[in-house]
């Protein structure tokens, strides 16, 4: 028989670690093993929300944006620490933090970079309160423009934070999504002179 053993991690939910094969398997429950008798259970929220958007620029020029570097040049307040990068700019498995307006202290890992494939992925964590995955589509677009599909799930951690994800509704996303469009957009017509 296989063993597992739970652990608390420094994001505050439970991690899994294996001691030999181990199983892995999500529930929209968490269960506790070390809840006191007659706890309820929480139960996570989950929302997903996606926004497509194109610039005037080749998937070439717009995919090394996407970094917690490169996104100073065009995304205004944008402050980010690399806590690890092998290049110094966006890789897989590259983590940094930032501050996020809604949730606070945000926890980024990218978990795919394939800028052939124009595809970028993120695990966030928001420790306490959320996880959010992000992922980025880059296809290109007839006449050299690029079309990005920005696609996030939110996963609640916490009461707390099932209460924050309900503050992004589709109206308060795309009003965000839009600014972002707009400001990557303004950069890449500055990058082509135009």
């Amino acid at each position: 028989m296989e063993t597992c053993v739970t652990r608390r991690s420094f994001l505050g939910s439970a991690v899994l670690l294996s001691l030999s094969r181990c199983v892995l398997a999500t529930r929209s429950t968490s269960v506790s093993t070390d809840a006191a008798e007659g706890t309820k259970a929480f139960k996570a929220k989950r929302i997903a929300r996606s926004f497509t958007f194109e610039v005037d620029a080749p998937p070439g020029v717009v995919f090394p944006l996407l970094c917690p570097v490169r996104e100073r040049e065009w995304l205004d307040g944008w402050k980010a620490d690399v806590v690890y990068s092998d290049s110094g700019f966006a890789e897989n498995n590259c983590i940094f933090t930032t501050e996020n307006q809604l949730f606070g202290e945000a926890i980024y890992a990218i978990s795919r970079h394939e800028p052939n494939q124009g595809r970028i992925e993120f695990v966030i964590f928001f420790p306490e309160k959320c996880v959010q995955k992000l992922d980025i589509e880059l296809k290109p677009k007839t006449g050299g423009g690029t079309s990005l599909t920005w696609s996030r799930l939110y996963t609640g951690l916490s009461a707390g934070g099932n209460a924050l994800i309900e503050q992004i509704t589709e109206a308060a996303f795309q009003k965000q999504a839009g600014v972002i469009a707009q400001s990557l957009a303004r950069c890449c017509k500055q990058l082509q002179g135009r």
